[in-house]
């Protein structure tokens, strides 16, 4: 976004985002975000700046690199001709009130997932694990800019969400097995702000659900501690039938949502399954009422971890975890000890690694 005595501009380019639907092929459509990148500049421990790019035989190590290889000072993006979304939701939100008049549960939403992943291009579906209810599945199409909009000559000043409507070529789905239509706002929404539900607009409100009028929501309405996992999406109902068995009578769950991912290049990737489980992943993450405080909800993500073993669940970097070197050697195989010989090369002393990298990456006790 470029801001401009206050008002919000676009450039003519943007990026994807890291939720995605299913390809006719079965493979999902979009990666996360760290496949976007084609370039790096890092400050190394010697003071000394060098350039990665694609294609290089270290550029797998360099994205998700957890800061381990130095300072980042540049980074290079492959964008995409901004667009249009048409945003489609069934069910609706706080979960306890999504049944409908169809009696929808959560098995009814299970059930059309496969269906809907492959009708869009990007989906989240929002849950709670402690109610048998379907919750908000959100499905997005991307379609071209209209010419001369905000979107489209990045010169406009950008405008709110538009309610679609058929006559310009948007007619949506009725329903979705039980899950019916739903054009009516949320309000009070997770961030606690309004969300807009049946859609068209601009990519930078549309594209993800923390964001209107180009900004993200906030302040937010009930404080999160968060975690998450990414499972093969072979396994996706499996996976989610086991984690409502496993939080059915969980207090304090805010919300979970539900993503997929497709496969990347990077050695230390969460997303990327093995090629018997189809390479690409479903992202499953819970928010959790802070007020249970860090040490409960790490005690939440450890049962999850526990439930889900039989999947291999990777946690998110940047999430909480229980995560140990023994648990990411399994999780990783060759390429965890081949990012750490990377490591090794690039940074001998350590510099850039603290006691926990310390422990799980390269298995040293301070």
């Amino acid at each position: 976004m470029i801001r401009d005595e206050g008002k919000s501009r676009v450039s003519p380019y943007c990026l994807y985002s890291m939720q995605s639907g299913v390809g006719p092929c079965g493979r999902v459509a979009i990666s996360g975000l760290a496949d976007a990148v084609v370039e790096m500049k890092f400050v190394g421990a010697d003071g000394e700046t060098r350039t990665v790019r694609k294609g290089d035989p270290e550029f797998s190590f360099s994205v998700v690199s957890l800061g381990m290889l130095g300072i980042c000072t540049h980074l290079k993006l492959q964008l995409v001709r901004n667009f249009d979304v048409e945003q489609c939701v069934y069910g609706s939100w706080p979960a306890h009130e999504s049944h409908g008049p169809t009696g929808a549960e959560l098995s009814d939403a299970l059930a059309v997932l496969p269906e809907a992943m492959r009708s869009c291009d990007a989906f989240s579906l929002f849950v709670d694990f402690s109610v048998d209810a379907p919750g908000m599945l959100i499905l997005k199409r991307f379609t071209p800019a209209a010419a001369g909009d905000a979107s489209a000559s990045g010169e406009r000043e950008a405008r709110k969400g538009e309610k679609c409507n058929s006559s310009v070529g948007f007619s949506p789905k009725q329903r979705f097995g039980k899950l019916l239509l739903k054009n009516d706002a949320v309000y009070n929404f997770i961030e606690g702000d309004t969300f807009e539900t049946t859609v068209k607009g601009r990519w930078f409100d549309q594209l993800h659900v923390w964001m209107k009028d180009a900004a993200p929501f906030g302040p937010q309405g009930a404080p999160e501690l968060q975690f998450e996992h990414f499972v093969p999406l072979r396994y996706a109902k499996e996976c989610l039938e086991r984690l409502h068995l496993i939080a059915r009578s969980w207090p304090g769950i805010l919300y979970a949502e539900i993503r997929a991912v497709r496969a990347d290049d990077q050695a230390l990737s969460p997303y990327n399954a093995s090629e018997e489980d189809g390479f690409d992943t479903l992202a499953i993450s819970h928010g959790i009422h802070s007020g249970l405080g860090e040490e409960r909800v790490l005690q939440a993500a450890a049962i999850v971890e526990d439930g889900l073993s039989d999947f291999n669940p990777k946690p998110h970097w940047g999430k909480l975890s229980n995560l140990t070197h023994a648990k990411a050697s399994r999780m990783y195989g060759p390429k965890l000890e081949a990012f750490r010989h990377h490591v090794g090369n690039i940074d001998p002393e350590g510099k850039f690694s603290n006691p926990w990298l310390d422990e799980v990456i390269l298995a040293r006790r301070s």
